[in-house]
Order: C-alpha cells, then sequence, then structure tokens
C-alpha cells in the first residue's frame, strides 16, 4: 500500500444505518470542489460537523482517511435526477446505483494553485484503493463510475459534462483500473486473452474463461451460462480469427446502428478491420468493416453485457427483463426477441451449449445452479430428480400481510430478512429483478409463498 490509510469516522447524524457488505456493486468517484484540501482536513470536517452528507474515503496525495465503515451506507449519491441528463449524457445508473449499494470515494485536491484537480499521486491513490475495494467486494469495472452517472451531478466536474472529460475520466482513471489487481484478472496473475487460448483443448477452455463470466454476472446480472454459451457460438472458443487478433468474442463493431449504452468497456478508439459480407439492395458484397478491439477477455465480456443492458430500441430497452432473470431459457428468448440474432435456431444453439457443457454450473446462484437448467441427461445440473417442492420454501398459512412476517413463517434464512435490500436476492430470484421493496412487488411474494411456489435462494 503506497498511501497511509487512517480512519476518522464522521459524526453519526452524517450518515445511515449498517448494511450488509454483500449489497455493495458500484463505487463511486466523487471529487470535493475544494482547491487545496487535504483527507485529513475533509475527515475532521465530518467529524466535528452535522451536515447529512457523508462519503466513505476521502484521497489526497499521501494518504486515505475513512469516514464511513463499508459496512455503513454513506449519504452521497442520493437526490432527484438533474433536468439537463438527456444533454449532458448523465444520470444513466439512476436508479441503479444508490446510497445503499455504493462505496463513495472523494477525491481531494491538495494543492492551493487557484484550479481544481487532483494530482497524479491522488489519482495513484484512489485507483489503488478502489482496486482494493473492487477485489475484496467483487466489484468489476464496469461498476465504478461517476457521480455524474448516478443523478447527473457535475462531480467530478474535470472528469465529465463534455467528450474532452468523459475521454480523461477514461484515459486517467476507469481504463486505469485494470492495470492494478482489479477484476478481470485471473487470480492475480495477467489478464486472459484470447491468444492464451489457442492451443487449449475446449474443456480446458471453458474452464480457464467460466470465472470471468462468474464475476460478469455479479455486476450485470446476466447469466453466466447464456453469455458464456454466446462466447462458445460467436468466438469458437475463443479461436476465431477476431478472438485471436482483438480479444473481441461476440462480433462487437465499432458503431451499432448508432447505439450507445452506460458502462461500455470500449476504449472508444481501439479498431480491427477486416472484410466481411454484407447484405446490401438483396445481395451480398464484401465490405471492411470495423470491429471494436479489446485488451483481453474480460473487457469483451463487460462491453458485451454492458450493450444487453443498455442498449435501446426507441424509448424501451432492446432486451427489456434479462437482467436478474434466472431461467436461461427466458433469457436467451429475451435476447432473441430483442433483435440479438436472426437464425432461427439460435435459441436452441444456445441450450444447446449450456445443456451440453453444463454451463450453469457457472451462474451465481444457490450450488451454482440456476432455474431452468438441465444437463444432458435431462436432470437439473446432472443430479437425481427431486420432488416438485424440493426447490420452494414452505407453503404460507397465515394471515399476516407483512413480508418479513411471511419470509420467517416459510423458512427464508434470517440474512435474508429485513429492509428491501435484503430481500432483494429473493425477490429476484422469483422473477423481480427491479425489487424496491414496493407494496405490489411485496404482494407478488407473498401471493407465491401462499400458492407454496416460492422459490429458494
Amino acid at each position: 500500500m503506497a498511501y497511509k490509510l487512517r480512519k476518522n469516522l464522521a459524526n453519526k447524524k452524517n450518515y445511515g444505518g449498517s448494511r450488509k457488505t454483500s449489497a455493495i456493486k458500484y463505487i463511486v468517484i466523487h471529487y470535493t470542489a475544494n482547491d487545496g484540501d487535504t483527507d485529513e482536513g475533509n475527515g475532521n470536517y465530518f467529524h466535528n460537523n452535522v451536515v447529512k452528507a457523508s462519503a466513505h474515503y476521502f484521497v489526497d496525495s499521501d494518504s486515505v482517511t475513512q469516514s464511513v465503515p463499508d459496512d455503513h451506507v454513506a449519504w452521497s449519491v442520493g437526490g432527484s435526477k438533474y433536468s439537463n441528463c438527456k444533454a449532458t449524457g448523465g444520470g444513466k445508473y439512476y436508479g441503479k446505483c444508490t446510497n445503499s449499494n455504493s462505496i463513495s470515494i472523494e477525491l481531494c485536491d491538495d494543492k492551493k494553485d487557484k484550479k481544481i484537480y487532483p494530482s497524479a499521486a491522488t489519482i495513484k491513490n484512489a485507483l489503488e484503493l478502489a482496486r482494493g475495494l473492487m477485489k475484496k467486494y467483487g466489484i468489476p469495472d464496469r461498476n465504478v463510475i461517476r457521480h455524474f452517472d448516478v443523478n447527473g451531478k457535475s462531480c467530478p466536474a474535470y472528469w465529465c459534462g463534455t467528450d474532452a472529460k468523459d475521454r480523461k475520466w477514461k484515459a486517467e482513471f476507469l481504463d486505469r483500473l485494470s492495470s492494478g489487481d482489479g477484476a478481470g484478472k485471473e487470480s492475480g496473475s495477467k489478464a486472459l486473452r484470447a491468444s492464451d487460448l489457442k492451443n487449449m483443448g475446449v474443456a480446458d477452455i471453458i474452464k480457464k474463461v467460466g470465472a470471468l463470466f462468474t464475476e460478469d454476472q455479479k455486476g450485470s446480472g446476466i447469466l453466466a451460462s447464456v453469455s458464456l454459451a454466446q462466447f462458445i457460438l460467436e468466438s469458437d472458443y475463443g479461436r476465431s480469427e477476431l478472438a485471436q487478433a482483438a480479444n473481441n468474442c461476440f462480433g462487437m463493431k465499432r458503431s451499432l446502428s448508432g447505439n450507445t449504452w452506460p458502462g461500455s468497456a470500449w476504449d472508444g478508439k481501439s479498431v480491427y478491420k477486416k472484410p466481411t459480407k454484407e447484405h446490401v439492395n438483396g445481395k451480398y458484397v464484401t465490405v471492411t468493416a470495423e470491429f471494436r478491439k479489446y485488451p483481453d477477455i474480460a473487457k469483451s465480456i463487460a462491453d458485451h453485457s454492458a450493450y444487453l443492458l443498455g442498449a435501446m430500441n426507441g424509448k424501451k430497452k432492446r432486451y427489456a427483463g434479462l437482467e436478474g432473470e434466472t431461467s436461461y431459457k427466458k433469457a436467451i428468448t429475451i435476447i432473441k426477441n430483442g433483435g440479438y440474432a436472426t437464425s432461427p435456431d439460435y435459441i436452441g444453439k444456445i441450450c444447446g451449449l449450456i445443456e451440453k457443457y453444463n454451463l450453469t454450473r457457472y451462474d451465481v446462484s444457490s450450488g451454482g445452479i440456476s432455474a431452468g437448467s438441465v444437463s444432458s441427461s435431462g436432470n437439473s445440473a446432472g443430479k437425481e430428480p427431486t420432488s416438485d417442492t424440493a426447490g420452494y420454501y414452505k407453503k404460507y398459512t397465515g394471515k399476516s400481510i407483512h413480508i418479513n412476517d411471511v419470509f420467517k413463517a416459510v423458512g427464508v434464512p434470517e440474512k435474508f430478512r429485513g429492509g428491501y435490500m435484503k430481500r432483494k436476492p429473493v425477490a429476484v430470484r422469483n422473477g423481480i429483478a427491479n425489487y424496491k421493496g414496493t407494496k405490489s412487488q411485496n404482494l407478488k411474494l407473498i401471493k407465491l409463498a401462499k400458492a407454496g411456489k416460492l422459490k429458494k435462494i
């Protein structure tokens, strides 16, 4: 650790209650907007004053102060979405990244020179801090975002609001995350590239890349089994020309029908050119197409998932409902119906690969098994068939309409009871991907419980 880490907790009236660290999904980068301040100074200010705002960490050129414990909620990204987001491009994570599921890092400017900009040492320390948190909580680099990305606030002002500032954000911070022990690395070693797979057998390739798809699902909510099957089909197990030359494992072109989306892992400039056949005016012609080029496989996976989550069809999400879907059959149907592939047997091919190689073992769910998963023998993950009720909580026969009472009565573990963030994994498992604890959502869960159909985590 290059910096000195100190703890100076804020006044308790400046931050929220406790939370499970498993709820942490995002790291949000801020700036203090001061010329000539320090992490120590900010730590003291929030310790000694009641301002009803906070951040977990303050960083300057030689040290870091922790102001709010990781397992507590900082009040740092709340508030309404700015009205100019459509013009600035901000607010793309509004409603997804919240105080409850994020860690906030404030960059100080400890050089008083009539301009506000972090020193190289401050940026380096913030990168090291972020990498450590990413590794500790399993946060992919696509989920390291700016306050600007949450609700459109111009923060950090020097890294948002214009194309030039967006490029600075990527060049000076975001793209440098993967140069350390961040997400997308393999067991602390170098990032995995398609060229590493060239002389490997199929089983070894799947084993090698499987963990990357599991990590991606933790951040994206897209089943690892589905993305991994797409990787196999679309890149020939990472051995296609495009994969080998550009680590592009999903045929992602430089421009996809003018579509843009938040969280892209592509650097915006690296391309690989290759001849391809396009259908133009009723006939096929050969053109030179530009495809995105990535430094490693993890970046290709991340960009592909960001596309599936953010691509639009007019004013609607092209693949709405994909995030959090636990059935691979339903997930690939959403992808196919959204226009991803025109082949009539695309769904069958993907499902066939999932079943042939038992790819559901890489899914993030209890025991590695996701809803709708079967092995080539027809049984769930190759196991012996079980009774119809084995995967469900007990049937609810009580009269209470309070969701936590119902959860307790049917046997939902205590760690999944309490606030809505605790209950969310159960809700997601039961098809409510955007669970916020609303009355209608809770009634849906209670209805399932009364029918004995509330799926177990």
